[in-house]
């Protein structure tokens, strides 16, 4: 009898769930609850008329007014992608249209609780004209867009552009110092750079050594060269020890026929 009372308890025993399965299965309908809990309440925030948005916050990042950018350009922008309320608008599609503005350079998008849109925007500043149909800016971006008439002008082709914009830079500096101006500057297939002063002396510094024969360049000016300015054709930089010129014969004769007449 004792032996067909244990095989009865092992049926009832074997016929129940264990506890470890029921412990499972209400940890994973808890989970599935609260992700249910969740998602209706994230639905209910995107589309909900409460929290909507009040202000849009449009700046340039430095706190300066714009010099490019228009009013209407900045208010169609905000029409085409600011929408929804202060959860549900899109912070990626805001940025991304307001990156299609041709002046703009950077724009960062944030929520400002509890009801605002913030846009700091970037805004490119010109530093020359590219090939006589484009700009180029400071960051060697070029773009479309009408500019400046009084911006000097570059003459070059991808990917050389970053690399116009630093020799620039360091040439200009130089030069300043004794009062030129770089107006046009060029860079061909070969790398060879020149460069038209505001004067309309041309400088020929070929493809080595560029940074050193501008300031070889602008020691030559003050000791030799300024005072016969008014002559020159071009300077030849491009000699280890010194350089050339070629002088503007039709210049040259109209000065000396008027000193002869002096």
């Amino acid at each position: 009898m004792r032996r067909n009372d244990k095989k009865i308890k092992l049926q009832k025993n074997q016929g129940r769930t264990p506890p470890s399965a029921i412990r499972n299965l209400t940890g994973w309908l808890y989970t599935i609850l609260v992700m249910i809990v969740l998602v209706g309440g994230f639905q209910w925030l995107i589309n909900t008329p409460r929290f909507p948005i009040r202000q849009i916050d449009i700046a340039e990042s430095n706190n300066t007014a714009f010099l490019h950018i228009s009013d209407s350009e900045l208010e169609q922008a905000r029409q085409d992608s600011i929408v929804g309320n202060i959860f549900s608008v899109n912070l990626n599609k805001v940025k991304a249209r307001f990156e299609q503005i041709v002046w703009v350079e950077k724009v960062e998008v944030s929520r400002v609780w509890p009801d605002t849109i913030a846009v700091r925007i970037v805004e490119r500043t010109p530093l020359a004209r590219w090939n006589d149909t484009q700009l180029i800016d400071t960051q060697g971006k070029i773009f479309d867009a009408s500019g400046d008439s009084t911006l000097p002008s570059f003459y070059g082709a991808s990917p050389n552009e970053q690399i116009m914009v630093k020799h620039f830079a360091f040439m200009q500096k130089s030069l300043s110092e004794v009062n030129l101006t770089i107006d046009k500057l060029f860079c061909d297939e070969r790398n060879a750079w020149q460069l038209s002063l505001n004067n309309g002396i041309t400088v020929k510094l070929g493809r080595e050594d560029t940074h050193n024969r501008i300031n070889r360049f602008v020691s030559y000016w003050q000791s030799t060269l300024l005072p016969q300015a008014a002559t020159i054709e071009y300077v030849d930089m491009r000699y280890r020890n010194g350089f050339a010129v070629r002088m503007n014969k039709n210049v040259a004769e109209q000065t000396a026929d008027e000193q002869q007449k002096k």
